[in-house]
């Protein structure tokens, strides 16, 4: 891992701060406050980690001539697309917070004890896989273990989440019930579903919102109002036990040994890993010498000054068939970005240069 710049060092630690204090409100024994702290707090470490991890392999968090940083979703983009630090389900989910902290800040949001847990379990999930794809730390390197993740069962799935803001919604607007601004409230936590699931994100407009009530009133079922949320397909995952494991040179620790697939007892394993080589490992050297704006040669030439070839989570050969071809992961761009940025590139070319094709 290169040395980390001080900018980046920084922003990590403030985004450190502000999880902990998130974390800390949600397990608060009082709610004054709670929902709107939780939230903003919670966007804010995510902001400030993934602006951390850009800075760290571009140098910079501004657009060209800019004032002020990228935003939250300019840095979701980056971290998507540049840097393969989050999927698109992680993407969509850090959507929701963004526009759940800006409704909190600017408007009236309730959100269940469900909701909020959920959100935030799921927002913490992200930040342990920022943190440890980028910077290769773990969150309970930081936080004791105990506080992870919250106290509060969250539903396992979306779609049980969303049936049951249902649910409450319909008993507020219930006949003789005058709970219509509390029933606003809820239902702005569902419209930011619905507009992130299906891409676009943003506020329910008040005319929207009076739309989907008279809805509800009139006995309109959640699938019909929200085709988004309903097409998500229902998950299984969270009704079976899922398992762990992580390799230490730990004394105490139990013993494990890594068996591989043609191993006799490789069919008697606890875990099974899968591994699409070319999916983990999906640049090309002129692929990544476009990444960098290098030609070929000085990209290769700055690949053997940092020894990339020489490690496994940034490079490996890959064989197809007869064809055997040299293929480098995110990390290694990752690594070359920030190598590139303190390199002298003349000097590098002089000893590295390279005296074959490869």
């Amino acid at each position: 891992m290169p040395r980390l710049r001080r900018e980046t060092m920084r922003l990590e630690d403030q985004a450190l701060q502000s999880l902990t204090i998130a974390i800390e409100c949600l397990q608060r024994p009082h709610d004054r406050g709670r929902v709107a702290t939780v939230l903003l707090l919670l966007q804010h470490a995510l902001e400030l980690l993934c602006k951390a991890a850009i800075y760290q392999a571009s140098g910079t968090i501004h657009e060209p001539g800019a004032a002020s940083p990228y935003h939250f979703r300019r840095c979701l983009a980056i971290a998507r697309s540049e840097l393969d630090l989050i999927d698109e389900a992680s993407e969509r989910m850090l959507g929701i917070v963004d526009d759940l902290r800006n409704c909190a800040a600017h408007n009236l949001l309730d959100l269940s004890e469900e909701a909020l847990s959920w959100h935030t379990q799921r927002g913490v999930r992200v930040f342990e896989q920022v943190l440890q794809t980028a910077f290769a730390e773990h969150l309970n390197d930081h936080l004791p273990t105990r506080v992870l993740p919250s106290s509060t069962p969250p539903p396992g799935d979306l779609r049980v989440l969303v049936e049951s803001e249902f649910r409450h919604l319909r008993r507020l607007l219930a006949p003789g019930k005058r709970r219509h601004a509390e029933a606003r409230a809820r239902l702005r936590h569902v419209f930011i579903l619905e507009a992130n699931v299906s891409g676009a994100g943003g506020q329910p407009a008040v005319s929207a919102l009076e739309r989907l009530m008279r809805l509800l009133k009139r006995g309109d079922g959640w699938q019909t109002m929200f085709p988004g949320l309903a097409g998500l397909q229902r998950s299984t995952a969270a009704q079976h036990p899922s398992s762990a494991l992580r390799i230490t040179r730990d004394p105490e620790a139990p013993p494990v040994r890594l068996v591989s697939a043609g191993e006799a007892e490789a069919e008697q394993a606890t875990l099974v890993r899968e591994v699409d080589l070319l999916e983990r490992y999906p640049l090309g050297l002129r692929q990544v010498a476009e990444q960098l704006g290098l030609t070929t040669p000085r990209a290769l030439a700055l690949i053997r000054h940092e020894g990339l070839q020489t490690d496994p989570a940034c490079f490996r050969e890959v064989r197809v068939g007869a064809a055997s071809y040299k293929r480098y992961s995110p990390q290694a761009l990752v690594r070359l970005r920030s190598a590139l940025a303190a390199a002298d590139m003349a000097a590098v070319w002089l000893q590295h240069r390279p005296r074959a094709r490869q």
